[in-house]
């Protein structure tokens, strides 16, 4: 749903638990079980907005082998059986964290500093990240710490079958207080691997910048994204050219999710300028690098907007074109990425990387469906192929393979590589 009072994130759809009533309890889950017992990464945004200063119960990301599975319909303490439960609680003076299996609790964190229930329509959601990985669970709320290393064991909990699969889902209950719930954006990346959690607070410590880039506050006639920091990469004039590169490497081996929000705001005409991308490499030049809009042509990964007369999202491997998307018929966009007014919403990018399955979100729609044919040339092993791989066995698009060499053996040595 949509809800116009609510200020910020903006016009995003909204995944709506319960309204602002008394007694409402909401749930959702993943409509399949999910393999967890391995490790996951989860991160979602939440807003709970009350109608006084008291909160309603709160919310919980909960994990659960249940036989009535996706059809429960629970609060924020869980099933009552085979469950793990992180919840968010805030019927109380103070927010607090709990972890509980069985309705009984594991651990229970204070957060007396956050102020998680808001009755204003134009405060900014929360954001929640759990890790598990190697049998210990890690929280993050607004990015930072709040448990560390919780040690769990999913199968003596319950909370997983045989297999290690588990239902998996977000619920919320108002309880006495009349408080909606509501989930701006929220991703569940399984893995073995432990993943850092790189948080952007706006510091200009997070990033290594070249060229223009840096981070500032004051963006004059702009209304969106607000009153916070964050990150320009060129400012609003010609032949302006930036980069910003997280200081450090990172494992990305068992997966990865990021999102973020783009705005393309210039002052004169409609047609727009080169654009900008996401790029993830391996380059020798390290973080030395000032590509432009369309990426590094070798030992990297390019997510490309094209916002010259244009909206085009060209996903790129070593150099080499894997994908074109059109976004110019997208209602947001409405032909071009580039907006003269300062009132356009940014738009959001969500890229979501497991082994094997790529998923890729422009303003919460999925952007490869099943219906599209991708044209790929070249590209036959490496980090090309196996980026093609990754988008043909998560999107079933159709793909068209342009001059490809006569079929041989791989020669004995690069076996693997």
């Amino acid at each position: 749903m949509q809800d116009a009072s609510i200020e910020w994130p903006g016009a995003v759809r909204r995944l709506r638990l319960t309204d602002a009533v008394t007694s409402q309890v909401g749930a959702t889950w993943y409509s399949e079980k999910l393999r967890v017992d391995q490790g996951f990464s989860t991160e979602f945004s939440f807003q709970m907005l009350a109608e006084d200063d008291s909160g309603g119960e709160g919310l919980a990301f909960i994990i659960q082998n249940n036989d009535a599975g996706a059809t429960l319909e629970v609060g924020p303490s869980g099933t009552g059986s085979k469950d793990l439960v992180v919840a968010v609680l805030t019927s109380g003076d103070n927010p607090v964290l709990k972890v509980l299996s069985g309705g009984e609790d594991i651990k229970v964190v204070q957060l007396e500093e956050f102020q998680l229930t808001s009755v204003g329509r134009s405060s900014q959601p929360h954001v929640l990240r759990a890790d598990f990985a190697g049998s210990q669970l890690s929280v993050w709320i607004d990015g930072q710490p709040v448990l560390e290393d919780l040690l769990l064991d999913l199968k003596s909990l319950g909370a997983v079958d045989y297999q290690g699969m588990a239902q998996v889902g977000i619920v919320a209950s108002s309880g006495d207080v009349p408080q909606s719930h509501d989930i701006t954006r929220w991703f569940f990346v399984p893995g073995r691997f432990k993943i850092a959690y790189p948080h952007f607070g706006g510091t200009a410590e997070d990033f290594h910048f070249i060229g223009d880039s840096r981070i500032q506050r004051d963006f004059p006639g702009t209304r969106f994204p607000g009153d916070f920091d964050f990150l320009t990469v060129t400012d609003n004039a010609k032949s302006k050219r930036g980069a910003a590169w997280l200081k450090e490497k990172y494992d990305l081996r068992a997966g990865f999710s990021i999102e973020f929000d783009l705005h393309f705001n210039h002052r004169v005409g409609a047609s727009g300028a080169d654009g900008m991308c996401f790029v993830i490499h391996n380059h020798a030049d390290g973080l030395s690098l000032n590509p432009g809009e369309w990426g590094i042509n070798q030992s990297g990964l390019t997510f490309a907007f094209a916002s010259y007369n244009n909206a085009l999202l060209r996903i790129r491997g070593d150099g080499k074109n894997l994908v074109d998307i059109d976004l110019k018929e997208k209602p947001t966009v409405n032909g071009t990425f580039s907006k003269q007014g300062g009132d356009d919403l940014p738009y959001r990018l969500k890229i979501n990387y497991a082994p094997n399955d790529l998923d890729i979100y422009f303003d919460g729609e999925l952007v490869l469906d099943a219906g599209d044919v991708v044209v790929v040339s070249g590209g036959a092993r490496g980090v090309t192929a196996a980026c093609v791989i990754a988008l043909a066995e998560e999107s079933k698009a159709r793909f068209l393979l342009l001059g490809r060499p006569p079929l041989t053996e791989e020669p004995a040595e690069l076996d693997g590589i």
